[in-house]
């Protein structure tokens, strides 16, 4: 087994460490739990070690999360551990409302593109879904409402990166326009 991740480091990035300590364990729940740890400690010594906060916390848990869904992904269809289902792509689904409260998220067009895998958002994350520097109050995917435009609602898996990226774009997010906040006194003045 070989784990390559994009995106947290200026160029892919393969978990060797990580994928080696996987080599001939059983796919349970005692795995995922070590797989997890070894992908945090990996990212932490190897990969992005001159970055720190909320942007390391935030890569360890999407990285963690991707993990668990490819998890999940394989003891759902009962498909061997040992039958590599291949390299798969992350597309990210971005907000394009800068304050909007989210409606509703539609992910079937792009679950129905022959070569998606999946699609998941704030409901598949187990655990904590917010993460941050001192307190935890940034939404790991937007959970009710977008704070700014690209800000991460959800995350399509494909087969490869053209058709995750298409397949993102397919989402349909309908939003209600929320007002601007433009000043500080005014984001107090109206935080609930």
């Amino acid at each position: 087994m070989i784990l390559c991740y994009g995106g947290v480091a200026p160029s892919m990035v393969n978990a060797k460490n990580t994928s080696r300590s996987l080599i001939g364990r059983r796919w349970d729940e005692d795995m995922l739990s070590v797989a997890c740890e070894s992908l945090k400690q990996e990212l932490v010594v190897t990969w992005v070690d001159n970055q720190v906060g909320a942007l390391l916390e935030y890569k360890q848990r999407l990285i963690t999360g991707l993990f668990f869904k490819f998890y999940m992904k394989i003891v759902d269809s009962n498909q061997p551990a040992d039958d590599p289902i291949g390299e798969l792509f992350a597309g990210l689904v971005t907000s394009t409302r800068a304050h909007a409260r989210i409606v509703s998220v539609d992910p079937q067009t792009a679950l129905a593109t022959s070569g998606v895998v999946c699609y998941f958002d704030h409901h598949d994350i187990p655990g904590k879904k917010y993460f941050g520097p001192i307190t935890e109050d940034e939404p790991i995917f937007a959970i009710d409402e977008v704070e700014s435009h690209g800000h991460i609602i959800g995350c399509v898996v494909a087969k490869n990166r053209e058709l995750a990226r298409k397949a993102a774009a397919s989402v349909v997010v309908q939003y209600e326009d929320l007002p601007a906040v433009l000043t500080i006194e005014v984001r107090e003045a109206t935080r609930t």
